[in-house]
């Protein structure tokens, strides 16, 4: 008989439990106090962050403006990509007579499994160039104004060249998302635009124009309406982060919390790529797939009335699967108990069953609730009067908006730290930057 007191009780001592409200509130506040004292020192130009610190590194823009968008002369385009994470995507955008611009479907999406993101730069900017490359197979016309942009998912320093190209330099040879420069060394200070550009020369292709910012700062500059919003935008999905004006926080990076055993137990078992218990690694989605099984292994054996060989090899199992899958087993149309076992090929019994959701549901509350506590801590610290009227957040990310209740308890969350009616906009950082590099290259001063 399944315990179910007993499992709930061992699950909050591990960790695995919801934040109370007057502890939402502290890590808010003291989110908000980082982000601002990193604003502050970045001005000052003294910033020297250290591990768990927000990053706040400076991009060439502010989010852009519906007049800076309306400036773009009709027919305009460019060939949008998003370089980050899992899927890798490529679509051409043009300005229309609309706010909201003309957007092929996906050119190309290519899947980039974990096992295969530790490369070379050379490696790295060839992916990329492959990606164009097919991109304009797909589409002649995607090239037609010579412009690419690029929404890319990982740490890095912009140099605005005299041509008025954005390029970019990697800050770090380990990345975000398990991704990692093996050469970073030797070559990780090279600008990607430009040996993009002259690899697509030797490929016969003329890019001259080439934009490339952080997929978060992207996100910001999608121009979706003219209503009131913050000047941001969040990213929650694989990976986890926020803006502020030009700042890329990089706020999946820091942290708030003092290790837990769910903490302890995601490093021993080489779930998460670093020791520090940074806030991606309670919202990310792969994330969020090993906090479950984390808890899951933490469980008394007793427990669950199965061998021990029978968990480890459920959660061996369940690992290797895509997080989305995993997740919508238990939320979606085939969460029965034998659909279960046969997509992940185990053999767990109903009280096992019980438990991982139990701690599947744990797991997306607290991934909702330290959502909430980014957005409140970053609304927060924009200074805007929160209060005087409803106010949108542009938000991308497949946790986010698919998430099983994830949206739900942000925005409770954020309802119970600054009382506002914060309203969530699904925004797009392929669109974002796609509207920016229009801007910069063709919009009229």
């Amino acid at each position: 008989m399944l315990n179910q007191e007993a499992i709930c009780s061992h699950l909050d001592r591990v960790g695995l439990k919801p934040y109370q409200v007057d502890v939402l509130k502290d890590k808010a506040c003291y989110l908000r106090k980082k982000i601002l004292s990193a604003q502050f020192h970045r001005r000052k130009g003294d910033h020297n962050p250290k591990a768990g610190d927000i990053l706040a590194i400076p991009t060439p823009f502010a989010p852009i403006t519906i007049e800076n968008w309306e400036s773009v002369p009709e027919g305009t385009s460019i060939l949008s990509c998003a370089f980050a994470g899992t899927n890798w995507t490529t679509t051409k955008v043009k300005k229309t007579s609309a706010i909201e611009p003309d957007v092929s479907t996906e050119l190309t999406i290519k899947h980039i499994d974990k096992e295969k993101r530790s490369l070379t730069f050379d490696q790295m900017t060839d992916l990329m160039v492959d990606e164009i490359v097919k991109a304009n197979e797909a589409d002649p016309t995607a090239l037609a104004d010579k412009a690419v942009a690029i929404s890319l998912g990982f740490p890095f320093e912009n140099d605005v060249l005299k041509n008025k190209n954005v390029d970019a330099r990697f800050l770090a040879g380990k990345l975000t998302k398990f991704w990692e420069i093996s050469d970073f060394a030797t070559n990780g200070n090279n600008l990607i635009g430009q040996v993009i550009i002259n690899k697509l020369k030797t490929r016969e292709i003329n890019v001259k124009h080439i934009l490339i910012q952080n997929d978060t700062n992207s996100v910001g500059h999608n121009v979706i309406s003219k209503r009131r919003r913050l000047p941001s935008g969040f990213v929650f999905g694989t990976g986890d982060n926020a803006n502020l004006h030009q700042y890329n926080l990089e706020v999946g990076g820091s942290i708030i919390d003092e290790p837990d055993a769910i903490h302890q137990e995601l490093i021993r078992r080489k779930f998460v790529p670093g020791e520090k218990n940074i806030i991606e690694y309670i919202m990310g989605g792969d994330f969020i797939k090993a906090r479950v099984l984390a808890g899951l292994g933490l469980l008394n054996i007793d427990l669950l009335s199965l061998e021990k060989s029978v968990i480890e090899n459920f959660i061996s199992q369940a690992w290797k699967k895509d997080s989305g899958v995993l997740i919508s087993l238990i939320t979606g149309k085939n969460s029965s108990l034998e659909d279960f076992n046969a997509q992940l090929e185990t053999n767990i019994n109903e009280q096992t069953y019980a438990v991982f959701i139990e701690c599947a549901t744990r797991a997306l509350q607290q991934a909702g609730q330290m959502i909430g506590i980014v957005i409140a801590a970053v609304a927060m610290a924009s200074k805007m009067d929160l209060k005087r009227e409803e106010i949108d957040a542009y938000i991308e990310g497949a946790v986010f908006w698919k998430g099983f209740g994830v949206k739900k308890t942000a925005k409770k969350t954020i309802d119970e730290i600054v009382e506002n009616q914060i309203e969530f906009v699904e925004a797009s950082g392929l669109i974002g930057v796609a509207q920016l590099g229009l801007v910069h290259f063709f919009g009229k001063k």
